[in-house]
């Protein structure tokens, strides 16, 4: 009765997990581009961005993509970048921080 128990739980945590991992597609930190009926858009927790918006370091992120760095430089991200609240872009899905 205990491993049946027991399975129960870690087939429950396995879920739990895997579930979370899904959700974080949302990214609450983060602005995230995809493309959208044909064209690139900027998606902030799970709704497509409308206005520009600033970050609190100064850089700016418009809804087509192109983001505005505190030193003047513009970067348009591509589809499944995304830029997080310290203004650093990278890939989705990555699990290391890739800087531009």
């Amino acid at each position: 009765m205990k491993t049946l128990f027991f399975a129960i739980v870690c087939s429950l945590s396995v879920t739990v997990y895997a579930g979370g991992e899904k959700t974080s597609i949302a990214h609450p930190d983060k602005y995230c581009a995809k493309m959208k009926d044909g064209k690139l858009v900027v998606m902030h927790q799970e709704n497509e961005m409308t206005s520009a918006t600033t970050l609190t370091n100064g850089v700016q992120i418009q809804p087509d993509g192109t983001v505005t760095k505190t030193d003047g430089s513009k970067v348009m991200l591509k589809t499944g970048e995304c830029v997080d609240k310290d203004g650093k872009i990278m890939e989705e899905n990555a699990k290391k921080k890739k800087m531009k």
